[in-house]
């Protein structure tokens, strides 16, 4: 049975889109603002802005339309009536001109836009460029956007109607939200009009003109870098990168569109103006009808008579241009690959992978000796053997601890004094008939005991509870590590402690900076699981046993089953649990889970300031796992993160983290968090970790790099089906001064020698040539039309924001459509779903949020991130992304989703260093034109250089 809703829809957008369609042909005078609304998930409508209809005007019940419909005091809006954000206007009233309208659903947006838009603040805004009568906000379907592009005015009728469209999301289960679509403006740029810029400077090489940075590096020290050609340069610290024509080290220079350029410099690079690349040919045949809309139908008498006007120049231009030898297209180069990225890394990890790598050390270092002092030291810890073969390279691993070196035995006579520590083999030698002493654990943290008397009561609650479980001794971080050679080391061996421990209590007390408040245990204990250190202490505590809990504030202790304690103790139990159920053996984590999971929770915990090394995090994790690296305090806590992954079977944990994109810029290294909400084993990484560099840095090897060309556009080379049409029309072009020629000497001829035949022959050829002359704008723009079937890959960028049609114009000379905006490479990326289900990009100046961005970005500060555009001219797509710095190169290190991870990165000259600026995802197809890239030192951030403003 048919959906009486779906008829009465039908029927109520053929007559609103008669009255609408009538009201535009009139060509009224365009009202401010924009109209849109909201149809919530009950089908009831809100309202943005809009006239109301009169009061004499009815509609039906369950009747939903296209206008901004707002009741009278008096009138009762029907209840249920859906609203698209359209405009009805009253029969008296003038609707606005040219306003297309139908639909404009673009799922994927954040919220609708609400509020009056004010086009003239807009106009200021956004730049110049755009001609009379067109608006910023309109109502268009998916449909009607596909054929359209970048300018609303190739189409003036919308194919699908707002009410068909709410139709379709509601049958398909959709977002119920309509929103209003915003039209970017075209932003023509001014090109070689910005030479006459006050602050331009001049030079011989290319681009000529540009502008000096708005700051400049505190540092006056001469920098030493060697190329990959084993030049040397020295000179002041300054924003560079590497050439891929030659390899050498060349000033920055990116191109920036006009409100930037315009803009007060802040930044470290100099900048250029936008310049259109496009063959001259090209140029001039489109001039003539750039000022006007593509659609011939909309144009008025004035917008005939200029193109006319503007033919008839071009004619006259295209004929001086025409006879030279100008390609149309640029050259194939590099094989038809990407421009390379000369970079070699010359310098030492800290370190290698491999220990034959390792730098050379100078002076005699007694190895024999140190080895000797080290099996002195396994002795004590239960391992009789030599030290192993792992021990060596600049990468040790600690083999595990058998015993503990130090235990706190009971008294076991009546008088049952304090418990005394004691070495683990001189009580073995006083007790030649036991084998293994067992032991209870003690778990407390320094935050509640700290001074005599929190530790004297902390050994009584520690000796009851090891008596209540009928051992003998227990182990305790205050008194069972008395060396204080020993104590960094004994400190992450704890890990081993407790997994050789018959059973674990938990001791809590007053924190030692509240000794006023009242606490529960409940709180105590919840506070001691804040502690960074005291995740792994529950983690490993013996399996399948109860954990007991003393407490200075109650006489009886409470004990918790491991499977309740994540829920009951720590605040972030799902994750936590989930790390619990691991150890207990319930739900088996693969390695990379395991790591991921311990990161994440650990990131939330508190250490102490006071004794906190750098790499406890790092220590803190390698103690849930099966191998660790010896601790070193001065390894920053990348550096013994990078340790530990090298050391163990992470499943190339390392080699993710660099492929991830942070969610915000204050992200730091060991968060997981990725801007396209993907996990890390998602992520299957191309490239290995060859070494550990200093300064937290690691050092690549395998990417796959392309260099990016900032400083202007190149002319592009591209392949097209050659066609008969295509054919004539070079044929023609090029022979029409010779024809005109031709023609002129014959008729001189003719008329010197009255011969009627090289009059006639004369005439005729100058009347062709002629009428070549008038076609020439449309011949040319026929010979260099057509579908590209393959083009030279380039990786053009440019710092700001630019319309796609802009974009095209300025490197192929006309808008085809060939270029579109890539719909899920980079976090500003946005694409909706067209009537047909194929994914369309977006102009990412849809969202609002994108035009904040970018508005904030072309004044915004030092350090914080700009906005930049990359072109792929291999895949034809347009990126827009944020980083605080242009990326000279991208590297290709893994893939995910089908797409490839590209690594954008800035390049730091003192250090030889790439830092990841952002990361975007690339079409798997780019690396079949890509070369690979040696051994790189990468940084997860670049540091904030110091500057100042220049003299």
């Amino acid at each position: 049975m048919a959906d009486p809703r779906r008829t009465d829809r039908r029927w109520d957008h053929e007559s609103l889109s008669s009255q609408t369609q009538n009201s535009y042909s009139e060509g009224q005078q365009q009202s401010p603002g924009y109209y849109g609304g909201q149809i919530n998930q009950h089908g009831q409508s809100t309202h943005y802005g809009g006239s109301a209809p009169s009061q004499q005007q009815q509609f039906p019940a369950h009747r939903p339309h296209g206008g901004g419909f707002i009741p009278e005091p008096q009138q009762q809006a029907p209840a249920h009536r859906p609203h698209g954000g359209g405009f009805v206007p009253e029969p008296q009233q003038q609707a606005p001109a040219h306003r297309p309208h139908g639909g404009g659903f673009v799922p994927g947006q954040h919220s609708p836009v609400s509020g009056n838009y004010n086009s003239t603040s807009a106009e200021q805004q956004h730049g110049q460029g755009q001609g009379q009568g067109q608006e910023r906000w309109k109502h268009i379907d998916a449909a009607s956007q596909q054929a359209m592009g970048p300018s609303y005015e190739k189409s003036s009728t919308p194919k699908r109607s707002s009410v068909d469209t709410v139709s379709k999301l509601e049958e398909l289960g959709a977002s119920q939200t309509v929103l209003a679509q915003y039209v970017p403006p075209r932003k023509r740029q001014r090109g070689y009009w910005n030479i006459w810029n006050d602050r331009n400077m001049w030079r011989w090489k290319y681009p000529n003109a540009y502008q000096m940075p708005g700051l400049k590096f505190e540092s006056y020290e001469l920098i030493r870098h060697r190329d990959v050609l084993q030049r040397v340069l020295e000179d002041p610290e300054e924003d560079r990168y590497l050439s891929p024509t030659d390899g050498h080290l060349s000033k920055l220079v990116v191109q920036a569109v006009d409100d930037v350029y315009d803009a007060r410099a802040r930044s470290t690079w100099r900048r250029t103006f936008m310049r259109d690349v496009s063959p001259l040919m090209v140029r001039i045949a489109n001039w003539a009808i750039s000022s006007v809309p593509s659609d011939k139908a909309q144009w008025s008498g004035e917008e005939w008579a200029l193109v006319c006007g503007k033919w008839l120049l071009a004619c006259i231009l295209l004929m001086g241009v025409m006879p030279l030898p100008s390609p149309g297209e640029g050259q194939i180069r590099n094989r038809g690959w990407y421009d390379p990225f000369p970079y070699r890394f010359w310098g030492y990890a800290k370190y290698w992978r491999n220990p034959l790598e390792n730098e050379t050390k100078t002076g005699n270092t007694d190895e024999e000796h140190r080895r000797a002092q080290q099996r002195i030291k396994n002795q004590e810890i239960g391992l009789e053997k030599e030290v192993s073969e792992e021990d060596g390279g600049l990468n040790p691993v600690d083999d595990r601890l058998l015993q503990p070196r130090y235990l706190c035995f009971l008294d076991t006579s009546q008088t049952q004094m304090p418990a005394t520590p004691m070495k683990v083999e001189d009580w073995k030698a006083r007790e030649p008939s036991a084998t293994q002493p067992e032991y209870m654990f003690i778990a407390y943290t320094a935050e509640q005991f700290r001074g005599p008397k929190d530790l004297q009561a902390l050994a009584q609650l520690a000796e009851r509870a090891t008596r209540e479980a009928g051992l003998s001794a227990y182990w305790i971080g205050s008194s069972c590590m008395p060396d204080e050679e020993e104590l960094e080391q004994d400190v992450y061996r704890i890990s081993d402690v407790i997994r050789g421990a018959k059973a674990m209590a938990i001791i809590v007390g007053h924190p030692v900076n509240n000794r006023s408040e009242e606490f529960s245990p409940e709180d105590l204990l919840k506070q001691w699981g804040r502690r960074m250190w005291t995740l792994p202490e529950a983690l490993l505590s013996p399996k399948g046993n109860s954990i007991k809990i003393y407490s200075r504030v109650t006489d009886e202790p409470w004990e918790i089953l491991k499977a309740n304690f994540a829920h009951i103790v720590w605040h972030d139990a799902p994750w936590t649990r989930q790390l619990m159920d691991h150890y207990e053996g319930t739900l088996i984590l693969s390695p990379l889970e395991l790591v991921v999971l311990a990161l994440r929770c650990l990131n939330t915990r508190d250490v102490d300031r006071e004794t906190h090394f750098p790499g406890d995090l790092s220590y803190v994790l390698m103690g849930l796992l099966r191998r660790r690296p010896r601790a070193n305090r001065f390894d920053s806590a990348f550096q013994a993160f990078a340790r530990l992954s090298l050391a163990n079977d992470s499943n190339k944990l390392i080699e993710r983290l660099v492929c991830t994109h942070p969610k915000n810029a204050d992200q730091t290294w060991s968060c997981t968090d990725d801007a396209w909400n993907v996990q890390l084993w998602d992520i299957y990484p191309t490239i290995q970790v060859a070494g550990v560099g200093h300064d937290d840095t690691v050092i690549l090897d395998g990417a796959f790099g392309a260099a990016i060309r900032w400083k202007s556009f190149a002319p592009v080379a591209y392949d097209v089906q050659s066609s008969w049409k295509r054919y004539v029309a070079n044929l023609v072009i090029r022979s029409s001064s010779l024809v005109f020629i031709s023609g002129i000497s014959l008729l001189a001829v003719g008329t010197a020698s009255a011969r009627g035949t090289f009059v006639a022959v004369g005439v005729v050829l100058m009347l062709f040539s002629l009428a070549v002359l008038l076609a020439s704008p449309y011949l040319v723009r026929v010979q260099y039309g057509g579908k590209l079937w393959g083009t030279q890959p380039w990786f053009f960028g440019f710092e700001g924001y630019l319309d796609i049609e802009t974009i095209e114009s300025h490197i192929f000379g006309t808008y085809r459509g060939r270029l579109t905006w890539s719909p899920s490479s980079s976090p500003l990326s946005r694409h909706y779903s067209n009537e047909y289900g194929e994914c369309i990009g977006l102009d990412p100046t849809t969202d609002a949020e994108v035009r904040r961005l970018v508005e904030e970005a072309r004044t915004g500060e030092y350090g914080k991130p700009k906005i930049f555009t990359l072109v792929d001219t291999f895949t034809l797509q347009v990126t827009l992304f944020s980083a605080v710095r242009p990326p000279i190169t991208a590297l290709l290190c893994g893939s995910e989703g089908g797409m490839q991870r590209a690594i954008m990165c800035s390049y730091d000259v003192k250090t030889q260093t790439l830092y990841r600026e952002s990361v975007l995802r690339m079409d798997t197809l780019v690396l079949e034109r890509m070369a690979r890239v040696g051994r790189v030192r990468f940084g997860f951030r670049r540091p904030l250089p110091r500057t100042q403003q220049p003299a």
